[in-house]
């Protein structure tokens, strides 16, 4: 049994008389116990957005072990784990910032840089498709079009609701004509009597 194991692999883990596969990854099972550093590392790597396929890979590679995907997305739920995930999150968003492509001033840089050297290579289309990209990059940060309306409230009785319906329809009737006020809206006075 001992010469079938790889050196990372603590013998104590394994259940008495099981042999690991001929791949050397071994399947944990609920009687199983992971070591701590490797329940450490499944967190960081959940707190880092990486799929349940991509944790099981780094932990053959590293622990020659697998677990099933529903078991790894158990560490989000726990409370232990849940917060040593969330401390991880908060890190890896933070250095995110300083990563240079994370910064839109950085690839557009580059972008500008792989257009020049297209337009010394004589690359038309590749300097259309750099431009292409540049422009989708540019898009991106427009987003859509927040409007923020500031209103007071006020008090006001009847007549002056009146009046100032009658000058809100005036003004749109300037700005859009006829057609940009429906008629049919009958006045707070109509509508009370």
């Amino acid at each position: 049994m001992n010469a079938q194991l790889p050196a990372v692999l603590d013998e104590s883990l394994l259940p008495v008389g099981e042999l690991p596969p001929q791949n050397g990854v071994r399947k944990l099972t609920v009687r199983d116990h992971l070591p701590y550093d490797a329940r450490v590392l499944i967190c960081q790597l959940l707190g880092q957005y990486h799929t349940t396929t991509e944790i099981n890979q780094v932990l053959k590679e590293r622990y020659h072990v697998a677990i099933h995907p529903v078991n790894i997305q158990r560490y989000r739920h726990h409370p232990k784990w849940a917060l040593l995930i969330k401390q991880f999150r908060a890190t890896y968003l933070g250095s995110i910032m300083e990563i240079p492509i994370s910064h839109q001033v950085v690839r557009l840089d580059r972008l500008e840089r792989l257009y020049q050297k297209a337009m010394v290579n004589e690359e038309v289309g590749e300097a259309r498709q750099i431009l292409q990209d540049a422009a989708e990059e540019m898009d991106k940060t427009k987003g859509p079009r927040v409007i923020y309306v500031h209103q007071d409230i006020v008090q006001m009785n009847t007549v002056e609701i009146e009046q100032r319906r009658v000058a809100i329809v005036d003004r749109l009737k300037q700005l859009g004509g006829q057609d940009a006020i429906r008629e049919a809206s009958p006045s707070v006075s109509e509508a009370t009597t």
